[in-house]
């Protein structure tokens, strides 16, 4: 082979290897700036609007009556308990979905152990019953379609009924334990939890 082709070939190689290792060989190039600006996160918040209400519906009667003084109500089976409360969630967010729920552990035994406290607490939280914005259930979703802040009303009722005549079946020696029971009514309250979107 001559020289020249031999030297041809060398240095073709080199350049090869220039390429193929990430070299100093220049090549054109450009770059623009794309447009840009800055993102900012939306939220969800939850607060009480106003006072809640307390009232008392005595078996038979269509009316309920204000409670003035939850601490000094003494109730007895064919009772029915209702909350009212008004709340305000603050949404921002295009594709923020959430969902308004009652929280657990609303209804408790005032005294840890205590035979009397743990039957009426289970009385009333086996009949208690929820509505959001007048719908029946302790949830309600509701969803954001834009960027823009948004209020969202929502008036939980929850009704906690003792009934005279106890559609669990149980007998007037089980309602007897809970005489004199205490309940704790003080974790009564609502969440705001934001759930995945649908796709539709």
């Amino acid at each position: 082979m001559k020289k020249t082709t031999k030297a041809v070939l060398a240095a073709g190689a080199g350049l090869a290897l220039l390429i193929g290792t990430g070299g100093t060989l220049a090549l054109w190039n450009s770059s623009s700036e794309l447009a840009g600006g800055t993102i900012t996160a939306g939220t969800l918040q939850l607060a009480a609007s106003g006072t809640p209400t307390w009232q008392i519906q005595r078996a038979g009667a269509t009316t309920p009556e204000a409670v003035t003084d939850l601490a000094a109500l003494r109730i007895v089976p064919g009772d029915k308990l209702i909350y009212t409360g008004n709340f305000t969630i603050a949404a921002e967010g295009r594709n923020l979905s959430f969902r308004a729920n009652i929280a657990p552990g609303a209804i408790t035994p005032a005294r840890a152990g205590n035979a009397a406290d743990t039957r009426l607490a289970q009385q009333l939280d086996l009949t208690a019953a929820y509505t959001i914005n007048g719908v029946a259930g302790q949830t309600a979703t509701i969803t954001q379609t834009n960027d823009a802040a948004s209020s969202y009303p929502a008036r939980i009722v929850v009704t906690l009924d003792w009934p005279f005549d106890d559609p669990a079946g149980s007998s007037a020696a089980q309602d007897n334990v809970a005489k004199q029971g205490q309940v704790s009514l003080a974790n009564f309250s609502l969440t705001a939890t934001q759930v995945q979107r649908s796709a539709t």
